[in-house]
């Protein structure tokens, strides 16, 4: 077990972190991962505050010291239990996240087939983990353009979390609007369509009309009825999310300036360039 003073340290960086306050979070837990260093370096304890400080620097954008951190925390617990656990298998799929986003696909894979690969044997093909395992390694072929492999995956994980986590579950909203993204990109917007209210319909019961998922669910099927030319549609859509992401981010915020591009799109192609420039400016 760990001091009071230095649980208490890792807590409130924890808390901050949770509330999205990174650079907040940042000094509680770099002090918590130095003492336990000291300290702790040969206990679970010590695993437990270095993935929390390679998640903290994932969310900063600090890639390089999270991979560091990453591949820290699987060689420790490789030496202290092995690669058999779901433990292990969720840091490979932190890592593999990370190469994600920095566009190292092949890397990415590799990891994402790994931790996919020990969650089949630890916890069985009808565990909710091994169902977001296949979503990742969905979302990442469809990231590279592999729809043929991306599409069979989707649709897996769909069946996979409506089955064992049900139609009210957000990980099933999340899977029907991953398979809807898909379709978007393969230009198939009918079959985009339904998955899209689907999901927006489960985020708005489940969440609330009010929360940022929710906002990105009317964002996405507006642009979907924006491709297909059902303008009034798009626009009432799209005012909605613009209007979610405005209260609950504020207007200096990047999801929000995306709101206001979108509703731009949808003016030019209605031909009401006034507004259409207003919005771009």
């Amino acid at each position: 077990t760990i001091s009071a003073t230095l649980q208490s340290m890792y807590d409130s960086g924890v808390s901050l972190r949770n509330d999205g306050k990174y650079h907040e979070a940042r000094p509680f837990i770099e002090k918590a991962f130095i003492k336990a260093k000291v300290l702790y370096k040969q206990e679970e304890s010590y695993s437990v505050i270095l993935e929390e400080l390679a998640s903290l620097y994932s969310h900063l954008g600090n890639y390089s010291q999270s991979v560091l951190l990453y591949e820290e925390s699987l060689q420790f617990q490789e030496k202290a239990t092995g690669k058999e656990n779901s433990d292990y298998a969720i840091t490979l799929n932190n890592l593999a996240s990370i190469y994600d986003d920095l566009g190292n696909y092949s890397r990415a894979e590799l990891l994402y087939t790994e931790s996919l690969e020990i969650r089949a044997r630890v916890l069985g093909k009808e565990h909710a983990m091994y169902s977001t395992a296949v979503s990742n390694l969905a979302n990442l072929y469809w990231k590279m353009g592999l729809y043929s492999k991306a599409l069979p995956l989707n649709l897996e994980a769909i069946e996979r979390r409506k089955r064992i986590l049900g139609t009210e579950h957000l990980d099933y909203a999340l899977s029907l609007n991953n398979l809807a993204a898909l379709y978007v990109d393969m230009g198939d917007y009918a079959r985009a369509e339904p998955l899209c209210i689907e999901a927006m319909e489960i985020r708005a019961r489940v969440l609330g009309r009010k929360h940022l998922d929710y906002a990105q669910s009317v964002s996405n099927l507006s642009m979907i009825y924006e491709h297909l030319g059902n303008y009034s549609k798009a626009e009432l859509l799209c005012v909605e999310a613009k209007e979610i992401r405005e209260k609950m981010l504020g207007k200096d915020h990047p999801d929000y300036a995306l709101s206001i591009n979108n509703l731009a799109l949808i003016y030019k192609a209605i031909g009401n360039y006034s507004k259409a420039e207003q919005l771009y400016i």
